[in-house]
């Protein structure tokens, strides 16, 4: 009875109420995380943990030990191990990445977080090929998930619907009344191009269309979109309003 007191007591003095027990023990995940960092000169006030047992420095990318990312590789759970490695030595598409890992069980938060750490253009040199490529994979990764996401009658609106963008202005356009010439003010467009507005290289066409804008000489030109139903619409492009679809156009086009 003695013995057992004794034991009690030591277990409770070891195991303090304000403390971790597994940390107490020495022999703890999180305790053998920090051994490791401490030897490339990590310290535990400099990494944050997320409830799914991945880590993190506190300060981005930019701020790791060139072996950091190591030690996540060798303590991170399976599935975020695996779309770590695959971020750093894979040079497949981020889409097919964030595809295998919403397989192994990723959610899209999980996915976005880790992305957004491994592929931070602030720890790549503007000079170099990847600061750009990072942010387009970064840009991809957030249309992608928002794909992936849409339910189901998003996405019977989406397949249902065409998205067309175009430079829109006022032209003069010649009528005749009565056997007199006069001249209309009407919408007129530059080039409407069929877009998906889940890729990222067709959106970009966006930015080309507004830069293009500011070297013509339209007093009120603007970009713009417009959604219409497959139905209605479904030419790649349109160098021109069709007439009978004028009146739609005109009406539903939005600003861009």
């Amino acid at each position: 009875m003695c013995s057992m007191k004794k034991v009690k007591e030591y277990l409770t003095e070891a195991f303090r109420e304000d403390g971790d027990p597994i940390s107490d023990m020495n022999i703890g995940i999180k305790n053998q995380i920090f051994t490791d960092l401490k030897k490339i000169g990590v310290t535990e006030s400099d990494i944050y943990f997320e409830d799914d047992g991945t880590f993190f420095m506190k300060g981005g990318r930019k701020k790791e030990p060139d072996t950091f990312k190591n030690i996540q590789e060798k303590y991170f759970p399976f599935a975020q191990k695996v779309l770590l490695y695959n971020l750093e030595h894979s040079r497949l598409p981020v889409t097919q990445l964030i595809g295998q890992a919403v397989k192994d069980g990723l959610s899209y938060e999980q996915i976005e977080k880790i992305i957004k750490y491994v592929l931070d253009p602030s720890a790549i040199s503007y000079r170099h090929i990847r600061y750009n490529q990072a942010k387009d994979d970064i840009a991809q990764t957030k249309i992608y998930i928002t794909k992936l996401k849409r339910t189901k009658k998003e996405q019977k609106e989406d397949d249902e619907n065409n998205i067309y963008i175009f430079i829109g202005y006022t032209d003069k356009v010649p009528v005749t009344i009565n056997g007199k010439k006069y001249y209309e003010d009407k919408l007129a467009v530059e080039n409407m191009i069929k877009i998906d507005k889940f890729d990222t290289n067709q959106l970009n066409q966006v930015s080309m269309m507004k830069l293009r804008l500011r070297f013509q000489n339209y007093t009120d030109g603007a970009v713009y979109m417009l959604r219409v139903p497959k139905e209605v619409m479904d030419e790649d492009n349109y160098y021109k309003i069709p007439d009978h679809l004028y009146d739609i156009v005109d009406k539903y086009k939005k600003k861009i």
